[in-house]
Formats: C-alpha cells, structure tokens, sequence
C-alpha cells in the first residue's frame, strides 16, 4: 500500500506519536534524525522535529537521503541509510 500511494497519519499514529514525543522532552543526549529526499512529508517533519528539539535544548542532526522514500525502500538506500546512520553516532563524544 505504500508503495502505491500516499499514506496519511491517522489519529491512532498521531496519538502514539504525541506521547512518544511528550516523554521525549526530558531526553538529554543527542538525536540523529534521518529523512527520505523522495519522501513528500520530510520537509515539513524535519522543521517540526528541528524545532521540538531546539525548544527543549536536545542537539539533532538532521540527515538526508537524495531520493529515497518514508521507508527507505531498496538496498542502496537501506546501505547509504544504516552507513550514514553509525557514522553520525560514531562523531558523537
């Protein structure tokens, strides 16, 4: 179904996510976030997260991925996201 079409975020999501988010506030190491170029929604998702993190003084990195989707459909994508991903933990003290 995601691969045919658009998904949108349904109430049970978005309350799962909410709640997620509210005891996330108190988190103080460094986040990693990592977005699909491809994917419609990751403009929009990446300013909401930048500024839930910079309200709450958390550090994030935001990376993207040129072209890939929401879920990172396809081994080279999957490669450049895990590669990218363990590279930006390991730059962290």
């Amino acid at each position: 179904k995601a691969l045919l079409r658009h998904e949108t975020r349904g109430a049970a999501e978005a309350e799962a996510e909410d709640a997620v988010l509210a005891r996330f506030g108190a988190f103080r190491g460094r986040v990693v976030c990592v977005f699909g170029g491809g994917d419609p929604e990751a403009p929009g998702s990446e300013a909401a997260y930048r500024g839930f993190f910079r309200r709450r003084g958390i550090p994030c990195d935001c990376i993207t991925i040129p072209r890939a989707g929401h879920s990172f459909y396809g081994a080279a994508w999957t490669e450049e996201l895990l590669g990218r991903t363990l590279a930006a933990f390991r730059e962290i003290p």
